[in-house]
């Protein structure tokens, strides 16, 4: 799927870092959606160049913490470029892998690739076969966590999911931290509502209370 995009150059250096980042870390484009507080999509589009799904100062600062990195190391060096470009993005897929190029479009000549990178597909077949086990300790600890009023004044998901792995001892894929919250939110439970606040969802407790 092909699409062209007008945007500056300072801008597509600092996407192509963001998402090497992200493959590097092991995230998918949903999960780290989830822990930058944004709906499912916002990541796909950001590494699509979309113009309505721009990465703000505050998404870098949280990215730092998320990839473990300094802010500099997701941005481009001086001097930064403020050259109006013109991109041609090229996403496809085949069984095992993503593959996402960005061509530099100039007027009359043939297109410059800037950079080609191939994401592995995730195949949850033959993951942690301790998946169910998490899960199962994910939901004890939501309880503990609503019983005990950590959602009163609101939590996002990057301070729930930080929280949670002190807590379980334990590494594990965002994915299972979003499906239990879900489950919170719009499954069975219902014991969380979910807010917009300054563009991130934000979870509290349903009734507003501890309990």
């Amino acid at each position: 799927m092909q699409k062209e995009h007008s945007t500056i150059a300072f801008y597509v250096d600092m996407i192509y870092r963001l998402q090497m980042k992200r493959i590097a870390a092991g995230y998918t484009q949903e999960e780290l959606s989830f822990l930058l507080g944004y709906p499912p999509d916002q990541v796909s589009r950001i590494e699509a160049f979309d113009t309505d799904a721009l990465v703000l100062l505050t998404d870098l600062s949280r990215l730092a913490l998320i990839f473990d990195c300094t802010l500099l190391s997701l941005t481009p060096g001086y001097p930064i470029s403020q050259q109006k470009i013109e991109i041609l993005t090229d996403y496809d897929q085949d069984s095992f892998r993503n593959y996402y190029t960005v061509y530099r479009v100039n007027a009359g000549k043939p297109n410059e690739l800037l950079y080609k990178i191939m994401e592995d597909k995730i195949d949850y077949t033959r993951q942690n076969e301790n998946v169910d086990a998490i899960t199962v300790r994910l939901q004890a600890l939501m309880e503990k966590l609503i019983g005990d009023g950590y959602f009163t004044k609101g939590a996002e998901a990057w301070d729930i999911y930080m929280d949670s792995q002190e807590q379980i001892k334990q590494r594990y894929p965002p994915r299972l931290l979003q499906r239990v919250i879900q489950s919170y939110v719009l499954g069975d439970l219902l014991r969380l509502n979910s807010r917009q606040e300054e563009n991130r969802i934000t979870y509290y407790n349903k009734n507003g209370s501890g309990r």
